[in-house]
Parts: C-alpha cells; structure tokens; sequence
C-alpha cells in the first residue's frame, strides 16, 4: 500500500499522511509529528522526526477521560479518530463523549 499525503499550499491549514486507513503522520509549515498507537488505535503519543515526544496521551477505560503531556495539537485521540468542535469523539456511526465525568461535592 502506498503512502498518501494531502498537502496545501495554505499553510494554516494542517495536513495528514495515511498509510491505508492508518494515520501515521500529521504537517504543519513548521512541524512534523508522527502518530504513535495503541492496540486499539488510540493516539498514545506524537514525535518529531528526531523521534522526541512532543505529546503523549493515556486514557482511562472506555474513554472516560484522559490525560495529556505536551503542548502539540492534534484532534485525534481514543481509538484514533477524531475530536470535533463539541469535544465528542466521532467513531464513524456514533459519537462517544470522552470528557472525564464531573465531580458533585458529595462523597
């Protein structure tokens, strides 16, 4: 299988390199992150071609939140899809809202 990228001359606009349906590769003008997974797909982590981490993610079960270190932007996470502009993970057929719960004062 080849890779495809899909590149803009726009450089606000970010652009992402696939190898079948696997992301492995997100460009900006001035930065190159590749996508490292999990079993499940789950982004885990992104570094630069000098393979330093600039973010890694781990998730609790079922999504119910994460946490995150680093400061480079992707919008894709659990299971390796993508986080839309509500904050819900779009898992093709559903959504999934991934946000930790929220915590009453009780207990």
């Amino acid at each position: 299988m080849d890779v495809t990228c899909d590149y803009s001359l726009n450089p606000c606009i970010i652009n992402y390199c696939n190898k079948g349906f696997n992301r492995i590769a997100q460009v900006s003008e001035t930065q190159t992150g590749y996508f490292l997974g999990d079993a499940l797909g789950s982004l885990r982590q992104i570094v630069d071609p000098q393979a330093e981490i600039l973010l890694a993610q781990s998730y609790s079960p079922y999504s119910k939140g994460h946490s995150s270190f680093g400061d480079y932007e992707t919008a894709y996470s659990y299971t390796g899809e993508m986080t839309d502009g509500t904050g819900l993970v779009k898992l093709r057929a559903r959504y999934a809202n991934c946000a930790p719960p929220e915590r009453s004062g009780v207990g």
